[in-house]
């Protein structure tokens, strides 16, 4: 057992007081903690990320001071993904080092986690200015996170004054109650607050879709009325548009009639009259011959080399009428073959600008033409098929669809102006009351792609 006691003069350097000795003696009247001025004195503050600043200001432990003339920033280590911990920033005296030392002390992780155990021995004594909170998965301190432990006497406490501290554990503890008392307060308001605000909105919503569905279903009839007066109007066009090609094409087989028949007429005409003139020509030479100079004068008549030989070169195309240019027999019939051919090409071009989809042959017969004519498609056209699947991929129309209806599964969809519908969504409602909306639709090269939401359907596409 040792007894001290000073402070005495030296006489011949038998007093020497070091400063462990001096250390002991302040402690005798300045107690732990931090001084209470300014309030932010050594305060634990929240900085960004995963870390902490520690305010300017100074402390006091078993006699030995520190100060602090600026922000002090400590990095905590990252959170776990699962558990959580209870770091400590301590002030630490250091007998080792010789010095005090802000620093963080770690915690354990748990799913509970309590701070760590102070050192207090003989090595270390810490004083607690904060306990920071690291929940699980954290990235961020927020000053929600961290306590401030300087009021609490067995942690930290106010130097206040000489010989005795003044006890803040319990004003502390106090603090600490009515800060949770009012936490309690705050919390049970807010989820009146929210459960009454969740309840007005609940209404609002049900009152929305109350509207919605009545608008929902005066635009359903509205459609429904646009529609059936849309193939009214489109009927009466296509009948319009039938009658009128009929017309057009009934003029334009009785005027070729008439114009082959008048050429046809011509030509009988002229070959009758040749064959008068050979009939007489005939006549005249049995009348005066027999037999035999008769046949004698036929064949000079029909010889390549006589130059009034009955060929169809030499045979005068009477035109009476005017139709032919040519002048004999056969410059006529090459002239109305050629009438005859342009005549039909005539006929094909006319029949393809009516309808772009048939094709008709380069030197097309009458029976080609005909039977064209027979499949020109007048108005709006149209095509139908079946999709196993949920997505219907269609190409190598005739035209361009406009509109799309799609049945199956007792649903049906009624898709209009796919051009603006591309990767959109089309609302559409299925016959069971049903709502629901198409995928994507989308309109390219004579076809169309629809994803919907069931599968096995037929659908009907309309230029």
């Amino acid at each position: 057992m040792t007894i001290y006691s000073g402070i005495f003069n030296s006489v011949n350097g038998d007093r020497k007081y070091n400063a462990w000795w001096f250390a002991k003696y302040f402690a005798t009247f300045i107690g732990n903690g931090v001084f209470p001025n300014p309030s932010t004195n050594l305060q634990v503050v929240s900085n960004e990320n995963m870390k902490v600043v520690v305010k300017p200001g100074s402390g006091w432990i078993d006699g030995y001071f520190i100060f602090s003339d600026g922000d002090h920033v400590l990095s905590l280590d990252i959170a776990d993904g699962v558990l959580k911990r209870i770091d400590r920033v301590v002030m630490r005296l250091n007998h080792f080092a010789r010095k005090i030392e802000i620093v963080v002390k770690k915690g354990t992780f748990a799913s509970s986690p309590v701070a760590p155990v102070l050192q207090r021995d003989g090595n270390a004594y810490e004083l607690v200015l904060a306990d920071v909170f690291v929940a699980n998965g954290a990235t961020q301190i927020t000053q929600a996170n961290i306590t401030d432990t300087r009021l609490n006497n067995s942690l930290c406490g106010i130097v206040h004054g000489t010989v005795n501290q003044v006890d803040t554990t319990t004003l502390f503890n106090q603090y600490q109650s009515w800060i949770e008392q009012q936490k309690a307060i705050y919390t049970q308001e807010l989820e009146l607050w929210t459960a009454d605000q969740r309840l007005s909105f609940e209404q609002w919503m049900a009152v929305q879709h109350y509207d919605f569905a009545n608008w929902r279903q005066l635009e359903e009839q509205e459609f429904a009325d646009w529609m059936l007066a849309q193939q009214a109007s489109f009927n009466n066009w296509m009948q319009k548009e039938q009658t009128d090609f009929q017309a057009w094409v009934s003029n334009l087989k009785e005027l070729l009639d008439e114009n082959i028949a008048a050429a046809l007429t011509a030509k009988v005409t002229t070959l009758e009259q040749e064959m008068d003139a050979v009939g007489t020509l005939l006549g005249e030479k049995a009348n005066n011959t027999d037999l035999k100079s008769l046949q004698d004068t036929f064949g000079e008549h029909v010889m390549e080399g006589n130059p009034n030989a009955h060929k169809a070169k030499n045979i005068v195309l009477e035109d009476v009428a005017g139709i032919f240019v040519a002048e004999n027999i056969e410059e006529g019939m090459k002239e109305l073959f050629t009438n005859v051919s342009n005549g039909k090409q005539l006929i094909g071009t006319a029949i393809t600008d009516v309808d772009n989809s048939l094709v008709v042959p380069t030197n097309p017969t009458f029976q080609n033409l005909a039977n064209s004519i027979r499949s020109i498609s007048t108005g709006k056209k149209w095509a139908s098929g079946y999709s196993a699947s949920d997505t219907i991929a269609v190409s190598g129309l005739p035209f361009n669809p406009f509109m799309v209806v799609v049945i199956g599964n007792d649903q049906f969809s009624v898709i209009t102006n796919l051009q603006k519908a591309t990767n959109g969504y089309i609302f559409y409602r299925t016959t069971n009351g049903g709502n629901y909306y198409v995928s994507t639709a989308s309109i390219a090269n004579n076809g169309f792609n629809i994803r919907m939401r069931y599968s096995g359907v037929t659908w009907y596409a309309f230029e």
